[in-house]
Parts: C-alpha cells; structure tokens; sequence
C-alpha cells in the first residue's frame, strides 16, 4: 500500500469510531461525515403534493358556495344544489329527457326518497295509473322508458310493445 491510502484509512477510522469502539460501515449504516446533521431531517421538503385529479377538480366546483334570488330573497346554496333544483324545475316543466334522468337517478339513488308517507290504496291506485299513462305517452311519442329489471338495474328500452314468443331459425 502506499503512503497516502495509509494515511487516508487511518483518518477514516479515526472519524469512524464511536464511544463503543469501531464503527462498522453498511446496509443503513452511513459514514459519520455523510449522516444527517442533528435536527436535520433528510427530507426537508417533504413529500410533493399529488395532482388533483378530474373528479376531485369537479367535486370542489360543486361544493362551491353561490348566493342565488328565490322567492325574491337572497340566498347561498351550492352549486350542486342549484343545478339539482334547476334539473327538477325543468322536468316539472315537462322536459322528456329531464324526466327519463330523474327516474333513473332515482332507481340508482333509493336512499334519496326515504320520506315515509303513508298512502290510502285509492291514492296508491291512483298514482299508479297516473305513472302507467304517462309511460304510454311517452312511448307513444317513440321516447326510450327505463325499465326496472329484477335486479334493480335499469335498462332502456326503445319499444313499448311486449316482447313476442321465442324466435325460430
């Protein structure tokens, strides 16, 4: 060996040496010189913040406060809350497809309509028929009707006619 890596192994066990004797350098064992300095952290920046993806960009838009005139009077809602109540304004009003989009948030969404009402069966029959002409107008009007299978999943249908026999051939 020569003359100067002596002397360089010898520094380097003299900065290596702890109060117990050697220090052994490896696997999480870093060299004295190269450890972190007291209070230091080694990651001082921390972990980056991720990117906001689409649904949560959309989902704080919606959260959003606005101050909204209703009845005259001022008002804060969220924008989610006045596009809902728009949405039911509209379909109120008659709009077929703000309708058939009702209906089938409702179906999806049986948590929303949880208000318990108790109904007479004449009343029962009567929003039933209701319901069942207003079925019938819309596919007379060629209107594709969401059809509740026994799965609870809805499925649009583009006729109103039933279904015929098996097929041959």
């Amino acid at each position: 060996m020569t003359g100067r890596l002596i002397k360089w192994k010898r520094r380097w066990r003299q900065e290596n040496v702890d109060r117990k004797g050697r220090y052994e350098i490896g696997y999480g064992k870093p060299p004295r010189h190269s450890r972190f300095q007291k209070g230091q952290s080694g990651n001082s920046r921390g972990r980056p913040r991720a990117a906001n993806n689409f649904t949560t960009i959309v989902g704080e838009a919606l959260r959003e406060p606005v101050v909204i005139n209703e009845n005259g009077r001022r008002k804060r809602a969220t924008k989610a809350e006045v596009i809902g109540k728009q949405l039911v304004n509209k379909a109120a009003k008659g709009d077929t497809k703000l309708i058939l989009l009702l209906i089938s948030f409702l179906e999806k969404h049986p948590q929303i309509n949880t208000r318990s009402t108790t109904m007479t069966a004449a009343e029962l029959d009567e929003k039933t028929n209701l319901l069942a002409d207003a079925v019938a107008i819309l596919a007379d009007l060629g209107v594709p009707i969401p059809v509740v299978t026994d799965r609870g999943k809805a499925a649009v249908s583009r006729t109103a006619a039933p279904e015929m026999g098996p097929k041959s051939g």
